[in-house]
């Protein structure tokens, strides 16, 4: 029995989508068909584990979106506020004159202004979505505008050969009614009220974080016990306002790129938490062994690891480590915070 084969060609693909923060990433690929378009998803790393298709008949295809996003110019922020670490690491290396650490965070550096560049000339980002008449779907390949226009180019004379191709008149007067009677509608449960949140909890999250980050910095410079002691108990702090933010953010007005620099907040206090109760667990059994039968309370023991540990090339790095992460997250949640606090609807006065 012979099986009739479909032959495909790809047009483009893309290793992760373009909105979430999934820590697998989903690689999206759309293909050419005979009589239809193929959206294929695969989940993996090294061996795809998962994979989905979608189908779009040509003579199905009702219109497409292009809808232009900032997610390009976020990218390039993040990863320039990174590159700009990465340099001053350089700089601060070299003024240690460590060689090796140099062009250790050199090589690193050059990856992250690699990534800079990278996202700038894919040029503006978008939202590309396909419609028929039983679905519409995001299409995340077709995430950069100038990738979406040459698709579609291409596939604009197929949907004249299938459909057949109509006078510009007709494109213009169906451009606005059609599409929408063509787009399915699909009920949902109405979505809790937004709150009145204001985002001043916000504000005070990245506000003591930056002023961690602040303190670390001056440690380097003057490495005295209380700045450290100081630097751990905002972070210690932090963690309580961020568990508040994160549930306060819920059904709150606050926007996308703000709850996201919030949850990525997490990674700057779970590396602060770690490396802090690491080097606490270190320095106590030091000491312990060092000094048989003396034992320290916590002030003390906090100022002896911290006076020590200042020293240490070590933890110096592990403290720069910590202030990119703070900066990558402290500075745009501050500025997004701030921006919806001073922005922020007030009650009318009667």
């Amino acid at each position: 029995m012979s099986t009739a084969t479909v032959s495909y060609r790809k047009f483009s693909a893309t290793g992760t989508p373009s909105r979430g923060f999934g820590l697998i990433p989903t690689k999206t690929t759309i293909w050419f068909g005979e009589d239809h378009l193929l959206l294929l998803r695969r989940t993996g790393f090294i061996i795809d584990f998962h994979e989905s298709y979608k189908r779009f008949y040509y003579g199905d295809v009702r219109g497409v979106t292009i809808e232009k996003t900032a997610n390009w110019l976020w990218h390039a922020a993040f990863w320039g506020v990174i590159s700009t670490a990465m340099l001053a690491c350089v700089v601060w290396a070299w003024y240690l004159e460590s060689v090796g650490g140099a062009i250790f965070m050199g090589l690193i550096s050059l990856f992250f202004i690699y990534k800079v560049l990278a996202n700038l000339f894919r040029g503006p980002s978008c939202l590309f979505k396909i419609f028929t008449a039983a679905q519409t779907e995001e299409i995340p390949c077709l995430n950069r505008i100038a990738k979406a226009h040459q698709f579609i180019s291409q596939l604009r004379p197929i949907i004249d050969s299938v459909q057949g191709a109509l006078p510009q008149d007709q494109i213009l007067a169906q451009a606005s009614g059609e599409l929408a009677a063509t787009t399915p509608v699909i009920k949902k449960r109405p979505a809790p009220p937004l709150s009145l949140y204001s985002g001043w909890i916000h504000v005070v999250l990245f506000s003591m974080l930056l002023t961690g980050v602040v303190l670390n910095i001056l440690f380097l410079f003057h490495p005295h016990a209380f700045l450290r002691i100081g630097s751990s108990l905002l972070s210690w702090g932090g963690i309580i306002v961020l568990i508040a933010c994160l549930v306060r953010q819920s059904h709150s007005p606050l926007s996308a790129s703000l709850k996201k620099v919030t949850w990525a907040s997490i990674s700057y206090y779970a590396y602060a938490t770690l490396v802090g109760l690491g080097m606490q667990v270190w320095y106590s059994i030091d000491y312990t062994v060092k000094h048989p039968g003396k034992h320290l309370n916590q002030v003390e023991l906090l100022s002896g690891m911290y006076t020590e540990l200042a020293s240490n090339p070590v933890y110096k790095w592990l403290t720069v480590v910590s202030i990119i992460l703070g900066l990558a997250s402290g500075l745009p949640g501050l500025y997004l915070s701030l921006r919806h606090f001073l922005q922020r609807p007030r009650p009318s006065q009667s």
